[in-house]
């Protein structure tokens, strides 16, 4: 946590409160529309969950920042919402996902973000519906296939919403201040990249 900065735990920790606060309604609004199909709810409601970690990278863009929000959302949802331990581990495997897309793709832009959404939301999909609805192919192929669609959607939303979260936050020139640096970090003294 030592490369991490107060006000950047703070966000993560506020991101990942609010993300939980919305997961009722828009959990309510998901189930309406995908429980005749017998499908996980979180395929519809990607487009917004999956948001929030393109989101916190956005807004805190420092490696291990989305695994952070994961963590915290998951305690969170067992704490303030009483879900089960093995649902709330669901949460893990898409934001370790969306760790190792931006760790090739460390720039913030759109289409790192809809990449993103979409195989976090395709990872989160598969898990839950091999651990809760079986392995039946042919609903997990529909499945899989509309969560990628869904996912890749809320990169859209995070290029709508991040400029404006970030001249709110005033962050812009602060993170890429600090981008530089630890872009600079991996120099040594000489400039010689360290291996």
């Amino acid at each position: 946590m030592k490369k991490f900065q107060l006000h950047q735990l703070l966000l993560v920790a506020m991101l990942a409160a609010l993300s939980v606060a919305s997961k009722p309604f828009v959990f309510t609004v998901s189930s309406f529309a995908t429980s005749h199909l017998l499908m996980p709810a979180g395929i519809v409601g990607g487009i917004w969950y999956m948001m929030w970690l393109s989101l916190t990278w956005r807004l805190v863009p420092r490696r291990g920042s989305v695994l952070l929000f994961g963590l915290v959302q998951a305690f969170l949802v067992i704490v303030a919402l009483g879900t089960p331990p093995i649902k709330a581990a669901t949460y893990i495997p898409p934001v370790l996902v969306a760790e190792m897309v931006y760790y090739f793709l460390r720039k913030p832009a759109l289409p790192a973000d809809c990449l993103v959404g979409a195989l976090a939301n395709f990872t989160g999909t598969v898990t839950s519906f091999l651990l809760f609805f079986g392995n039946q192919k042919e609903p997990l192929l529909i499945a899989a296939g509309i969560s990628l669609i869904s996912g890749a959607l809320s990169g859209f939303l995070t290029a709508a919403l991040a400029p404006r979260l970030q001249r709110a936050l005033r962050l812009t020139g602060r993170e890429e201040k600090m981008t530089s640096e630890d872009a600079g970090s991996r120099l040594t003294e000489h400039g010689d990249p360290i291996l």
